[in-house]
């Protein structure tokens, strides 16, 4: 199907914000059934490479991935775990963790624990890995808003 550039530009600007990856997150399950580890490997999607993603944000996403339920899509590692087993400051995790929520690869969320002693305290970050469309089409849109592809000189 071929459609006019102008009216496809109209259209993306009209849609553009009406959904955000954290709602798209709850309304739908666009994971397919889990697949079986074998050995000591995890699944990586390919395209994480073609989303201009720093040697960091890209790190951080395989961090993520392997520390995955794959039954849940979900996980919990500190920002003092990731950093240790990342080589990378507390600081730096969380500037990779929010660029990485920015770009629809991941959505987190705060959880809480009751001590022994009964006091509620904060808990690691819920991390949730977003099928990876939802982020290939926010980066095409972002792309488009801004006037097309980056070319590199």
């Amino acid at each position: 199907m071929v459609v006019p550039k102008e009216k496809f530009i109209k259209w993306v600007n009209d849609n553009a914000g009406k959904y955000n990856c954290k709602i798209l997150s709850k309304l739908f399950v666009f994971k397919s059934p889990p697949i079986p580890r074998k050995g000591n490997f995890f699944p990586l999607p390919k395209e994480i490479f073609n989303m201009d993603l720093c040697a960091g944000e890209i790190a951080l996403y395989s961090y993520l991935m392997r520390m995955e339920d794959r039954k849940t899509y979900t996980c919990y590692p500190s920002f003092k775990t990731i950093g240790k087993a990342l080589h990378m400051s507390r600081n730096t995790v969380m500037k990779y963790v929010h660029s990485l929520e920015e770009k629809c690869l991941i959505v987190t969320e705060r959880t809480s624990v009751i001590t022994s002693k009964r006091i509620k305290r904060n808990g690691n970050l819920k991390y949730q890995i977003l099928p990876i469309q939802c982020a290939v089409d926010e980066f095409h849109r972002k792309q488009i808003m801004n006037g097309g592809i980056k070319r590199s000189a």
